[in-house]
């Protein structure tokens, strides 16, 4: 049974509502602060998953939270659902294929999965499956350009304008190693990041490459956001742009462990990032700050979202953290 990285996108879900719908200076130290307000955690009782279930990914409509997964004793798609991040309860999968990512968009939230699942549900309680039209496994979603498109391996992808009928097609630009690879929609483009680049594309089908990135800037698996009118990508430093074309860097991670993100979140105009034992914030996405918001979990931040004027940030094994903003 593989275990992937997931989260990358999750905490998407506030920008990608309006993704759906409608169409400074530098600073080279992202801990140097602002006058912000520290986030305050709570654990909370978690989701009551067995210790045979992970959970893959997270989303929230702004009033509903949805994670997902899978169980460790066979392929079995697990999903959860609360109101305010805290009371979790199990929902019927109605599939045994693992589940990789969830989103919210166009009012209802799209599950997608190995064997070609997908799941959509308006409520995050009642789902139904939905005909891909492929058995190769989706790992990554998103919606926008008024649309939804689920990624598989080997450049396939799955299309639709309502979540209920999908046509399969190829992209030019395949995800990397069968991870959530970050992917945003905003400012009339689609961003995802890469190993070297940073491509841009108007229908989530050709990329382009739009910026030569490097170690510092970016990776395949960095989680990315379009929110408060700009891109921001997590790798292995913050950058930003405010058209996918031009970026800047706003800093390298200065943590005791350094490495790239895990998830990146916006809500009530704040953003937060989840790395590791820390979780950085930014009320503009120029300046940062490295709190220490997860205390005595490492990699709990696998992701994040915002909902219900709380951010909830849940890991694999279903442990959940909020803080009201």
């Amino acid at each position: 049974m593989k275990k992937i990285w997931l989260g990358l996108l999750m905490g998407v879900g506030v920008a990608m509502i309006a993704g759906c719908t409608k169409s400074s200076t530098t600073n080279n130290d992202p801990t140097s602060g602002n006058s912000s307000e520290a986030m305050v955690w709570s654990l909370q009782p978690g989701i009551n998953n067995t210790s045979n279930d992970y959970i893959t990914s997270l989303a929230s409509s702004g009033s509903v939270f949805v994670a997902v997964g899978y169980s460790n004793l066979g392929e079995s798609g697990q999903i959860f659902s609360s109101p305010d991040g805290i009371t979790w309860t199990s929902r019927v999968a109605d599939t045994i294929a693992n589940l990789w990512n969830v989103i919210w968009g166009k009012n209802q939230f799209v599950a997608v999965g190995d064997s070609g699942k997908i799941l959509t549900s308006p409520d995050g309680a009642t789902w139904t499956v939905r005909s891909s039209g492929t058995t190769a496994s989706l790992y990554t979603a998103i919606c926008g350009a008024n649309k939804y498109i689920a990624y598989g391996l080997d450049n396939m992808v799955a299309t639709s304008s309502d979540g209920i009928s999908w046509t399969v097609s190829t992209s030019n630009l395949a995800i990397f190693g069968g991870y959530n690879n970050g992917i945003a929609w905003g400012n009339n483009k689609f961003v995802r990041a890469g190993y070297d680049s940073i491509y841009t594309s108007p229908d989530g089908l050709k990329w382009t490459s739009s910026y030569q990135a490097n170690i510092y800037t970016t990776n395949a698996f960095a989680p990315v956001i379009w929110a408060d009118s700009q891109f921001v990508i997590a790798g292995s430093a913050i950058v930003t742009s405010p058209d996918g074309i031009t970026w800047t860097i706003r800093g390298i991670w200065k943590s005791s462990y350094i490495g790239s993100a895990y998830s990146i979140a916006w809500g009530n105009g704040k953003f937060v990032i989840g790395q590791d034992y820390n979780n950085y914030t930014s009320v503009n996405g120029s300046t940062w700050n490295m709190e220490e918001g997860f205390p005595g979990t490492r990699e709990i931040g696998y992701m994040l979202a915002y909902g219900g004027g709380k951010f909830v940030v849940v890991n694999g094994i279903g442990m959940v953290m909020t803080s009201p903003w």
